[in-house]
Order: C-alpha cells, then structure tokens, then sequence
C-alpha cells in the first residue's frame, strides 16, 4: 500500500512539474514553483513514510529544461539556435540577395559587352570630297600619265565619261559608246596638251598611223613579223624594227591578238623599262573584259603572251618636263 502511495505521489509530482514548466519559463518565478513542487513531494513523502527516500527529480528536472528548451525554441524566444537560424535566414536571403546582384553584375557585365558591341564605332572620317581639277596641259608625258591616273580603277566607259565632266575637261568625242582603250589614249593627249602630237581615233590602228604619220611621233616594232606585215603603212623615216628596244615613259603600247596582224588593244607606258616584252608598266583603259561598259582604267605589269603579244610603241613629240 504504501508503494503505492509513493508511485502515486510520484506520478502527482511529475505531472505538477511538467504543468509548471509549461506555464512559466525557467527563470527566478519558475524557479519558486519548482522549490514549491519538491516541497510537496518532500512533504508527501515524508506524511506517507519517514523512511522513504525523497523523490530525485534530477533527471526529470534535466528533461523538463530541455522540454523547456524545445518550448522557447518553437517560441522563438531565449534560444541562440534560434537566432542562428534566423541569421542562417537572414544570411540566406543576403546569399541570395548577392547572387541576384552577382547574377545582375553578370547581367550587366553581359550588357556592357552587348553594350559595347551595339555602340557604333568611331565613325571613320569621311574621304575628302572630290574636287574638279585639271592636270596642267604642257603637252609633257608626265601631264598624259597624271591624266590617266585620274580614272584608276573606274569602271565602265560611263563612269569615265562623267569623271571627265566633273574635272570640267571638254573630252574628245563624248558621244562614242564603244571600245574605248584607242578613245581613253586619244583623250590622254588631247586634255593635256598635246592633241598636236597624239592622233585622234577610237580605232588602233588609226590612232598609230595618224600619230606617226600626220604628227612626228616614230614607231618601234618589237615583234618582227608584225613589222613585216605593217611596215609600209608609216613613214619610212619614223618606223624602224628593234627587239631591244627600252620603253619610254609616255609611249603608246600596241598589242596585237595574233601578232601577225590585229591591231588589238592599246595604252601608255608608266615608266621608263628595260624590257620591251615583260613587266612594262602601263596604264590602259577598256581592259579587264570584253564588255566596255564593264571594262576598267587599270595600271599594271604588261607582259607579252599568246593572245595579247606586244608588237610596236609609238613615241609621241612630247615636250620635256621641266
């Protein structure tokens, strides 16, 4: 019996305890209320048995603050941990916050470059307007090549026409619409003075005979059979056949398609050159396709080869340089 009354008040004891701590927290009121607790259990001991052991509540007590514990932790209230993990949130969110500003910083990292790709690049300066200009008419051999060099490169006999227009030359035969290699030579001589020592055609083969014949130029055939055949058209004291002769600058180049016959294409000679069949600098219009409107003013390196043999120059009564 007396067991039983002790479990009994054992049971009582604990669930006081357990009230007790629920309702106050573990500080000096709570304390009080344990003290009153292990007085009751002391007393009730003590009334059931005197030789009955007190309760020891120690484990009980160790439980109940680590309820008491759990209790503040879900409260959120008196527990470190807690706090631990509202930084842990706290530092969460900031993680979160950086990488949103990390993701952003890469964002605008990416920007800067798209950024940097979409700006316009410093516009290149303009080229300087072509301005009309006229190559000073001395009748010299370096005023026809200063001439020529004006039209470099420019396309189609059109386009040469209304380059001539805006220098405000009074070119030689506007309205021809052909191939024009003998027509871009003609206007060579004629713009620049010496339209009293070129002749005037838009054929090669009278453009060389008026040139030799009707205005003093000589004419020197580097290709033999072509002198055969073409010797007797010129003036016995202005043609002569030698294959070593040395280019001049300013003489006018005869090709011929065959070199038997064909009076096939012509130019100017750029520079003065050793070799009269290779290498000759020039500069020649109506070249580069067999479509005129389509052909180019071109300089470059003549060479002889089947198909287009250089055959003849014709030097002009050029007056000298100064």
């Amino acid at each position: 019996m007396r067991k039983d009354n002790k479990r009994t008040i054992q049971a009582v004891t604990a669930v006081l305890l357990a009230i007790t701590l629920a309702v106050s927290p573990v500080t000096g009121s709570g304390i009080g209320s344990l003290d009153k607790a292990f007085a009751l259990t002391e007393s009730a001991s003590c009334n059931s048995s005197s030789a009955a052991s007190p309760v020891d509540t120690s484990d009980e007590n160790l439980s109940s603050s680590d309820d008491s514990a759990s209790v503040d932790a879900a409260a959120g209230t008196g527990s470190s941990e807690g706090i631990d993990n509202a930084d842990e949130k706290d530092s969460g969110d900031t993680g979160s916050s950086d990488s949103s500003d990390s993701q952003d910083g890469t964002g605008d990292s990416s920007n800067t470059g798209n950024d940097s790709e979409n700006i316009d690049p410093e516009p290149e300066p303009e080229p300087e307007p072509l301005k009309p200009r006229k190559v000073k008419a001395n009748g010299t051999a370096d005023a026809a090549i200063e001439f020529a060099r004006q039209y470099s490169g420019l396309k189609g006999l059109k386009n040469v026409k209304e380059r001539m227009k805006f220098h405000r030359y009074n070119m030689w035969y506007p309205g021809f619409n052909s191939q024009w290699c003998a027509w871009f030579v003609t206007n060579c001589g004629y713009m620049t003075g010496s339209s009293g020592r070129f002749g005037a055609s838009v054929a090669v083969n009278s453009l060389a005979y008026s040139t030799v014949n009707s205005k003093g130029a000589r004419i020197t055939f580097v290709n033999y059979k072509f002198y055969k055949a073409k010797r007797y058209s010129f003036v016995s004291s202005r043609r002569s056949y030698n294959k070593e002769y040395k280019p001049r600058k300013g003489d006018i180049i005869i090709i011929s398609k065959d070199g038997k016959y064909w009076w096939s294409h012509v130019g100017l000679v750029t520079a003065a050159h050793d070799n009269p069949k290779k290498d000759v600098p020039t500069i020649e219009g109506n070249t580069g396709s067999m479509n005129y409107k389509k052909a180019v003013v071109e300089e470059k390196l003549r060479t002889s080869r089947k198909g287009a043999r250089i055959v003849a120059y014709i030097t002009p009564k050029y007056k000298k340089s100064k």
